[in-house]
């Protein structure tokens, strides 16, 4: 039809005007071309009933927004591609004014128009497109459908959407192979892997970690000396090792439960666990997904295996060798200088996969060895950042160097008093008050953090006050635990741990009592010590 032709035309013109004014940052301009294009090319005689998808759109939005004819059929399909990038680029035209639930209703009607497209081309009657470029073109503009919808349900906070359209974009880009970029691919890939690592879907996790390793392999020589490919490889690295250490976390939370069932000492547990004791068991996702996995005639990656508890050191051990090696790997493209935050969060991965693999293992000197590694770590960098800064990451490395400090001599001194019980020789009080002392400075340094630097005024954030709390008691305890011969030295730190214990006190004091929660019984236990400390002092100066 010669009309219906002249028509669609002049709605191609309005379209390519829409797409001008977007291009050109006048979105509302490019809001009423991209609208005249989709009343021109729409066809409104059509009930859309030969669609399958289920209508969830109310007439009157579509209205309201000024398109009075939403069908999903043109007037002539050979239009079609236009009738759908008008609605994407509607889509991206909302998501930038920050309404995201309009987007997605435009996104959607252009995931419609491809239902429609695709059942067309697969009937035997019926109009279809003839012309291979619209044909190209119309799996070109849904690929950019899913993608936008994976952004629009991240702003919806809709995780598990977003990650849907996400794998059915790299999919979608995988089957297509049309302008490939496999730098942003295997970036997108990494994300989807961090959503699912969260999600404790670890077998699918190291899945898309494997396929984003194969996609990087086929990168061009020339290629693999540019920043974005070594920054690339360091996050594809970081991913490995927070996989490892989630592994070894989970499966430290399974065998803290097991051990609970029974009345044994813990590390008698741990250094007679054999594999016939605790059954081997599947790990299970946090939430239920759909499907995600690569077709391996686009992407010869294994299948997802199941994901066990560790119940060993052996095997505790074998994953931390993995993700200890990956962590290393990420740092030596994310170094301090010019990596501050990437650096510190592959430091305290590796930390953390230290204090994971201490709990495995039943030694305690190797625990305490491995614990020591985590010291070297962390401390190493605590002068090399800006106070004013870097002031919360410096909160958070001082107090987990201080209470792993105090997680050591806790070891040392509970085996030093068996010992002694025992008749056994035991560990030397100095290397114990040496270790208490380390915990004490930077615990102390942790509370110092929390004082301006001119006025020394306290300001102690609401979501900070229980680590303060804790951080203040560790250090009382430890004070209190000291052992000297020293009688006066010994005073000494029995006033110190009053005085913190009395600090504690005050300071909650002029808290709101709602901040409290979760750490009452420790402001309850500052005051019963402020109650028996000074009985203590004064009956070790009588032994003077």
């Amino acid at each position: 039809d010669v009309d219906d032709k002249h028509r669609c035309e002049y709605g191609r013109l309005c379209y390519l005007l829409g797409i001008n004014f977007y291009d050109t940052d006048e979105p509302s301009f490019a809001d009423r071309r991209l609208i005249s294009a989709i009343n021109i090319i729409a066809d409104k005689n059509s009930s859309d009933k030969n669609l399958d998808t289920p209508k969830e759109d109310n007439e009157d939005d579509y209205e309201a927004d000024g398109i009075n004819n939403n069908s999903t059929t043109p007037i002539d399909i050979q239009y079609i591609h236009i009738l759908a990038d008008s609605y994407n680029y509607l889509g991206m035209l909302w998501t930038s004014r920050n309404e995201p639930k309009r987007s997605e209703r435009y996104l959607r009607k252009a995931e419609e128009i491809y239902s429609y497209y695709k059942k067309c081309q697969d009937s035997e009657q019926g109009p279809k497109v003839t012309s291979e470029r619209t044909i190209k073109r119309m799996e070109e503009l849904h690929t950019l459908t899913t993608f936008y919808l994976a952004q629009v349900y991240g702003f919806l906070k809709l995780p598990v959407n977003a990650a849907q359209y996400c794998y059915l974009t790299l999919v979608r880009q995988l089957e297509s192979k049309l302008d490939l970029n496999k730098f942003d691919w295997t970036s997108n890939c990494l994300q989807l892997a961090g959503f699912l690592l969260n999600e404790k879907h670890f077998a699918t996790c190291e899945h898309f970690i494997a396929a984003a390793e194969y996609m990087l392999s086929g990168v061009e020589q020339e290629d693999q000396s540019s920043e974005t490919y070594q920054s690339i490889v360091a996050n594809l690295e970081m991913a490995k090792s927070r996989l490892y250490q989630e592994h070894l976390t989970s499966s430290k939370e399974y065998v803290m439960t097991e051990q609970s069932k029974t009345n044994e000492d813990f590390e008698t547990i741990l250094s007679t666990l054999s594999l016939t004791e605790l059954p081997k068991t599947t790990i299970e996702p946090r939430s239920q997904l759909p499907s995600f996995v690569f077709p391996t005639d686009l992407l010869p990656v294994a299948a997802p295996k199941p994901f066990y508890y560790l119940r060993t050191f052996e095997e505790a051990l074998s994953v931390f060798k993995k993700g200890k090696k990956a962590a290393e790997n990420s740092l030596k493209y994310y170094v301090l200088d010019g990596f501050v935050t990437e650096h510190i969060a592959n430091l305290e991965n590796l930390s953390h996969m230290y204090k994971l693999i201490a709990f495995f293992e039943p030694d305690i000197d190797r625990k305490c060895a491995m614990q020591k590694r985590r010291a070297d770590l962390l401390s190493s960098i605590l002068n090399q950042l800006n106070v004013e800064i870097y002031s919360s990451t410096l909160k958070q490395i001082s107090f987990e160097l201080g209470e792993m400090y105090s997680d050591v001599w806790d070891l040392l001194y509970k085996r030093a008093k068996a010992d002694i019980k025992n008749g056994k020789k035991s560990t030397p009080v100095n290397r114990i008050n040496e270790t208490a002392l380390h915990s004490v400075k930077y615990l102390s340094r942790f509370v110092s953090l929390f004082e301006d630097s001119k006025t020394k005024q306290l300001k102690v954030e609401e979501e900070n006050i229980p680590a303060y709390i804790r951080g203040r008691l560790m250090i009382a305890r430890l004070y209190y635990h000291m052992t000297h011969n020293d009688t006066e030295l010994l005073v000494r730190y029995l006033t110190a741990s009053l005085k913190e214990y009395e600090t504690i006190v005050e300071f909650a004091k002029k808290q709101n009592p709602e901040h409290l929660v979760g750490v009452q019984q420790e402001v309850d236990m500052a005051k019963q010590m402020i109650r028996l400390l000074p009985t203590k002092i004064k009956e070790e100066r009588g032994l003077k």
